[in-house]
């Protein structure tokens, strides 16, 4: 199947670099994810790096794809490969920020969760993605090693640039929990 589609898309297109046919391939297999058709997504995406291995992006959105799939040890292959390849500013901090909840929530990983968490941060410095918080991961990564000070600042920090997020309220209370602090823990609710 997969020879067929490549015979038939390269006649097709004529002329194209494999940079074009790897970005057809990765925009086709986005499209696919995004449909929840990932079998096919996961075919599309797999072609567009055998055809131009440097697509970052490619790699993040197999590691998405084995994330929703809960195949988290491919996930993390396919996030670190998308990490030595070419990605945007953006795209290091998504995929750092990805890593790092796999880490702390898949695998356990709370020292390297902190990590990747922390590259997500440098990698885009000044950054507010309202749908990406890894302050908030770091949060929980340390309050997981029992860094609680650690934990503290980056909950705080997640609270001051996502004001209308609970999420670094709740963990923020979490650490005042867990340093016996019941009436800052109180506070925050």
């Amino acid at each position: 199947f997969l020879t067929a589609l490549l015979l038939w898309f390269f006649s097709y297109k004529g002329k194209g670099t494999p940079q074009d046919y790897g970005y057809y391939f990765y925009y086709s297999g986005k499209s696919l994810a995004q449909k929840n058709h990932y079998g096919l997504a996961g075919l599309f995406l797999r072609t567009a790096v055998r055809i131009y291995p440097d697509l970052g992006n490619a790699y993040l959105m197999l590691g998405f794809l084995h994330t929703r799939q809960g195949r988290f040890a491919l996930a993390e292959q396919d996030y670190t490969a998308a990490l030595r390849h070419n990605l945007t500013p953006i795209n290091r901090h998504i995929t750092c920020n990805n890593l790092g909840s796999i880490y702390l929530e898949d695998m356990d990983r709370f020292e390297d969760a902190a990590r990747a968490f922390e590259q997500s941060i440098q990698s885009a410095p000044g950054l507010i993605d309202p749908d990406v918080d890894p302050h908030n991961g770091l949060a929980r990564a340390y309050a997981a090693l029992g860094e609680y000070d650690k934990a503290e600042a980056a909950a705080q920090e997640s609270i001051r640039l996502h004001p209308r997020r609970v999420g670094g309220c709740y963990n923020l209370a979490q650490v005042y929990l867990c340093q016996n602090d019941l009436p800052a823990a109180q506070a925050m609710h």
